[in-house]
């Protein structure tokens, strides 16, 4: 006869551990909700503004790296007159890559920037 209960789970003692993909995507999930979370409504009023594309930066690097919603620009990067350099983007940018202009990256929730090193924006589906 077999016996029941045999069986014993035991509790391990070493942590959970996630594969890098799951990692990327918790990462990515917490960086979209974190600047979900600090989006003032500095334009609402009664009459919305229009979106306007030449008020969102456009920055252009060398090379161009998409990974799991964001994009990380290298190289020679510059934006436009009036674009932030060095520090925080807030709000929607794009960025280019300089070696194949035509994949624009339209992100949504700002990055950093640091110029002319790099540009890293968050918010970004697949290129155009």
């Amino acid at each position: 006869m077999y016996e029941l209960n045999t069986y014993r789970h035991e509790r391990s003692s070493s942590p959970m551990r996630l594969s890098s993909r799951t990692f990327a995507l918790v990462v990515t999930a917490a960086a979209t909700a974190a600047a979900l979370a600090t989006v003032s409504p500095a334009h609402a009023s009664d009459d919305p503004v229009p979106a306007d594309e030449s008020s969102a930066p456009t920055y252009v690097c060398d090379t161009v790296l998409h990974h799991y919603g964001s994009v990380l620009g290298r190289g020679h990067c510059d934006g436009p007159d009036g674009a932030v350099k060095e520090g925080e983007v807030v709000g929607e940018a794009s960025l280019s890559d300089r070696q194949n202009p035509v994949h624009k990256y339209v992100c949504l929730f700002g990055g950093r920037t640091n110029l002319p090193d790099d540009v890293t924006l968050n918010g970004c589906p697949e290129a155009d």
